[in-house]
């Protein structure tokens, strides 16, 4: 049995431009704020990564663990970070430990959907570059550095 870190299947070039853009429904049952976050990062979500119903779930989960980590980050701004027990020990705010754990679910989930820049070149999604002074500057450079072969 093989061991070690299992191949990413990689979607053909392409994959995202000629299938992306379909935005799953709204699952059912979700808070007003979960719903607000649903609305402003699938649509964008879907427009480089190519979803399906089924992606639906993941993305719920998404939305609620921003929602979720907004709240516990909102209440921990007027509460301490370090709090006493009844014997006296000091311990971390059990908001914290909620902060924590969402931020690890949405990093989690932000790859999937290829949030970042890793995940992007993984999922193979081109991001159209803007011709910028400074990307000119490289493209200059690059060329001036290249052997001449006569």
């Amino acid at each position: 049995m093989a061991r070690g870190r299992k191949p990413n299947p990689k979607p053909p070039k392409g994959v995202a431009d000629e299938k992306g853009g379909y935005v799953p429904p709204e699952p059912v049952g979700m808070g007003k704020r979960a719903v607000a976050k649903w609305r402003a990062i699938v649509p964008l979500i879907a427009a480089q990564v190519p979803l399906k119903e089924v992606d639906a779930d993941a993305l719920r989960q998404y939305c609620e663990a921003v929602v979720l980590r907004e709240k516990a980050v909102a209440e921990l701004e007027d509460a301490p970070l370090l709090m006493s027990g009844p014997n006296g020990a000091e311990y971390a705010n059990p908001l914290m430990k909620i902060i924590t754990q969402q931020e690890t679910l949405m990093m989690k989930m932000a790859e999937r959907f290829g949030l970042d820049p890793s995940s992007r070149r993984r999922l193979m999604i081109e991001t159209a570059k803007a011709d910028t002074a400074f990307s000119e500057f490289l493209k200059r450079g690059r060329e001036r550095a290249k052997p001449e072969t006569e």
